[in-house]
């Protein structure tokens, strides 16, 4: 975790960027203006200018930046065939339960007897080491995507075109993440025909629920 830091820190360094407003006094700006500290410095005062962070993860710059991707995206392929919300079977997870019990309370616990707690002291242990939780569905999404990216593996016939994805966590820190499937030859929605649809999206979904997250 220190050296995580300690490279995040960098990295912010690294990244900060200077974005100036789109204002007339400021047509003549020139490298070495910018290259002049106290001439920043009185940009930002002015609020000529302001400070980014596009490249450090869940800035308001780095995700304004991931929409535009997203954007070229449906440019490009429409819109996409599926969205799932993917969430962490976390609680039900008794071999994460058993990791959470030996690491918060040293004790050694079976599969077995993980599933036995109470549902207030399996989300205690979910909460009190959210970065083991992270690392596990970590684990569990790359499984995920290992499956969801073979040929023919879950989307049968509809081979894959491209895929979008978004992580977030829940109060009690359990990650789930929102994703977008773009599918070749999908059946497309037609409001004066909506039940053709209807064989296909159950198709998939039910081959989707096999997958080791929860899918809703």
């Amino acid at each position: 975790m220190y050296s995580f830091k300690k490279s995040q820190q960098q990295q912010v360094i690294d990244s900060i960027n200077l974005s100036l407003r789109i204002r007339s006094n400021l047509q003549n700006v020139s490298a070495s203006n910018l290259l002049d500290s106290d001439y920043v410095t009185r940009l930002e005062h002015r609020n000529e200018g302001y400070k980014i962070l596009k490249n450090i993860r869940s800035s308001p710059a780095y995700w304004e930046a991931r929409k535009k991707e997203l954007f070229a995206i449906i440019r490009q392929l429409g819109i996409p065939a599926f969205f799932h919300t993917v969430s962490a079977m976390d609680i039900q997870w008794p071999e994460l339960l058993a990791i959470l019990k030996q690491i918060l309370d040293d004790k050694v616990m079976t599969e077995e007897k993980a599933t036995q707690p109470p549902r207030a002291e399996k989300s205690s242990l979910i909460r009190h080491d959210q970065i083991t939780c992270a690392r596990y569905f970590d684990a569990k999404t790359q499984d995920y995507f290992n499956i969801i990216l073979k040929s023919k593996a879950i989307f049968s016939k509809y081979s894959l075109q491209d895929y979008f994805y978004r992580v977030e966590f829940q109060h009690r820190g359990s990650p789930h993440f929102h994703i977008f499937f773009w599918l070749k030859n999908a059946p497309q929605y037609d409001i004066d025909d909506p039940f053709y649809c209807i064989p296909f999206i159950v198709c998939e979904v039910r081959v989707y629920h096999r997958m080791p997250l929860s899918g809703v």
